[in-house]
């Protein structure tokens, strides 16, 4: 109730505007009389406090803001024990799986000035509650309560008490570990910036609430001394070695297991972000074909979507897919505020997703809960959202969202649809500050209250509007009378002529422009224009003349500017390209091995690609590229391509191709061109 408490404070006293109780009701799913209850406990609190109460005129509830007054400031821990079931259980629940012994009921009833039927009630709740998680409470004699189950399972626990209520999270810390959580929120900082990701702020409460009770448990002398090998050696993992000392020190323990760290790096695999820099994940071959089929999947059921040339769609699929990946291999729930939206205004486009998500599935082996479904439907309705765009003079916004990728997709993608504006930039709470402090906005729309002056960063008036992430009817009333609705429209077609009348260009000329011009302008172009592209098979962007056998290479660099050169010669890469493969690989080497014995360079599209082309190069003698257990390579097939998406179908040929282990020896073996050609035209001579 605590957390419904907090929500329906912030819709009523923090945006300080008239909202009824039915609308409350819808939002929170309950009843109006269970709203009606929260206004009157609200009141009791504002009271307790000398604050205003919040004034109900038929069913219409409304409150002055007063800048000082937040949620938190209301609570006493001690009245929500004794008002709030929910509260009360979490409380107790914390307290026995922090304890390094067992615990009795007297005990429990002392420190919480709770009676023993009242605790014997609530536990009895809290055992079934535990044992649904694989956590049993067992009574020994003269211990009494003995907590009893996995490690990962109790944190599991322990972090969802510690999330599913900020306020419960809030006022269990004693005053101690303050400190010690800053220091944690500074070691996620500069993980995020080493690993080029921004968390979303729900990700950054839910890492902050996993390693908080990781703490609590080795506290107790409870590690995780062995962790389930994932059978790949992740960025995280590498990267938290160099973070062992710093993160023992923040624990107060003189070392901390390899099966810590690995309990960290999988938070950090399964956390959702708001941005993701073009660096190589394990996996992500199989992800990038994967995301290519499911989109395709779906483009079948909705042919006129444009979903295959959304490459929006495709970034924001792609990027969301590996941390989705890792909740389902851990089996860890997420919450998704979404849920609701998507099942009642996306049901039809939500079915076909659900039907659909088998290619993913199967592909990864792994099952998507309900949840993360709808995440997977929120991006293809920003997609719709963007496709029914009109590209208009635009106000320039910010958005301000808690959740991740896919939540902050389809909220972007509404805005631009119903409103003149443009969404410069989509920031979690965090990170506004200092975006501000060197880029201009007229507007910042938050699903969260900012509770700061924002004239103070920006020296000027700068206006916050509060909305939830459903964009409600209301909120996007409200916003109406806010933006600027003087703007004419952009026709990307009239454009066009106007160029046309002064320039000549060829189809691919002007396919590129009217692109460029559309995302310029923050709109899709005009239909007239846009046509379905092509994606080439697999031979005919490996061509014979792309193939060399038994080339001696002395180092890494040397293999991949060997395959890079024929790119070159091809006329499908620039000499400039070899040279941004060679860092790439620098950068990514531990992922450019994707298989045993098997590399895969590329560069970005506007690295010198010309074209699209696969070369590939088989050598004398392997050469190592520094994979922990991939080297040494006898294969590098270097990657071409004008965009991220035109040569995925090839690249799906090609992924069979290299996981069929006889193929493989074939063309390691072959000694002529003709003889790999074969092979991938499907000719099987020896």
């Amino acid at each position: 109730m605590s957390n419904r408490l907090a929500k329906v404070f912030d819709l009523i006293c923090i945006r300080g505007e008239s909202i009824s109780v039915e609308h409350i009701a819808e939002q929170m799913h309950v009843s109006t009389r269970t709203i009606y209850n929260d206004i009157q406990r609200l009141n009791a609190m504002l009271a307790s406090k000398a604050f205003p109460v919040i004034r109900n005129h038929q069913g219409l509830l409304s409150y002055d803001h007063i800048p000082s007054l937040t949620f938190s400031s209301l609570i006493d821990t001690n009245d929500l024990i004794y008002i709030d079931q929910r509260f009360r259980r979490n409380i107790i629940t914390q307290i026995i799986l922090t304890r390094p012994q067992g615990f009795s009921i007297d005990e429990l009833s002392q420190s919480m000035q709770l009676s023993r039927n009242t605790l014997i009630r609530d536990l009895a709740r809290i055992k079934d509650e535990l044992l649904a998680q694989g956590i049993s409470i067992e009574t020994i004699s003269f211990k009494g309560y003995v907590v009893s189950g996995e490690e990962p399972a109790i944190r599991a626990a322990l972090t969802h008490l510690f999330t599913v209520d900020a306020v419960h999270f809030e006022h269990v810390i004693p005053t101690e570990d303050v400190s010690m959580l800053d220091e944690l929120t500074e070691i996620l900082s500069d993980l995020a910036d080493e690993l080029s990701v921004t968390f979303s702020d729900t990700a950054i409460k839910r890492l902050l609430a996993a390693l908080y009770a990781a703490y609590r448990r080795v506290r107790i002398g409870k590690f995780i001394s062995n962790s389930p090998s994932v059978g790949l050696e992740t960025r995280e993992q590498e990267l938290l070695q160099h973070y062992q000392s710093r993160i023992a020190c923040c624990y107060g323990v003189p070392t901390i297991p390899e099966g810590e760290l690995l309990y960290i790096a999988a938070r950090l695999h399964e956390s959702s972000v708001t941005h993701y820099d073009d660096l190589l994940s394990e996996n992500w071959l199989k992800l990038t074909v994967l995301t290519h089929a499911f989109i395709d999947e779906l483009a079948q059921v909705y042919p006129s979507a444009g979903f295959s040339e959304d490459d929006a769609l495709f970034q924001g699929l792609l990027n969301h897919l590996r941390p989705a990946y890792w909740r389902a291999y851990h089996n860890d729930q997420v919450n998704n505020p979404m849920l609701g939206y998507v099942q009642t205004q996306c049901s039809e486009l939500h079915e076909t997703v659900c039907s659909s998500v088998h290619v993913l599935e199967t592909g990864l082996k792994v099952h998507f809960d309900e949840a993360e479904l709808a995440y997977f439907t929120l991006f293809f309705a920003a997609s719709l959202e963007r496709r029914n765009c009109v590209v208009k003079r635009y106000t320039r916004v910010v958005l301000v969202c808690q959740e991740g990728i896919s939540t902050s997709q389809i909220l972007r993608a509404r805005l631009h649809a119903l409103y003149n504006v443009s969404v410069v930039a989509v920031l979690g709470k965090r990170e506004l500050k200092a975006w501000l402090a060197h880029n201009y906005a007229d507007l910042i729309v938050s699903t969260v209250p900012l509770n700061v002056d924002m004239s103070r960063i920006t020296k000027k008036p700068l206006p916050v509007e509060i909305v939830s992430p459903q964009l409600t009817e209301d909120d996007q009333e409200r916003l109406r009378t806010v933006l600027d609705a003087r703007s004419s429209d952009i026709d990307i077609s009239e454009l066009m002529k106007l160029i046309t009348k002064h320039v000549s260009m060829d189809e691919h000329q002007t396919q590129s422009l009217v692109q460029e011009l559309g995302s310029y302008f923050h709109g899709i172009p005009h239909q007239h224009y846009l046509k379905a592209r092509y994606e080439p098979m697999l031979k005919e962007v490996l061509t014979e003349d792309l193939i060399a056998c038994k080339v001696h290479a002395p180092d890494r660099d040397a293999a991949v500017r060997v395959a890079g050169q024929l790119l070159v010669q091809k006329g499908v890469a620039t000499p400039e390209y070899i040279d941004a493969m060679i860092e790439n690989v620098e950068v990514n080497g531990t992922y450019i091995v994707i298989a045993p014995g098997i590399a895969m360079p590329h560069a970005r599209p506007e690295q010198g690609a010309q074209g699209i082309g696969f070369s590939l190069v088989t050598f004398d003698e392997p050469v190592v590229f520094g994979h922990p257990s991939n080297d040494p390579v006898r294969l590098v097939i270097a990657l071409c391509a004008v965009d991220h998406q035109t040569h995925l179908n090839a690249l799906a040929e090609l992924t069979d191709l290299l996981f069929d282990s006889d193929v493989i020896a074939r063309i390691e073996n072959a000694t002529q061109p003709q003889e790999v050609m074969a092979l991938i035209e499907g000719d099987r001579p020896w």
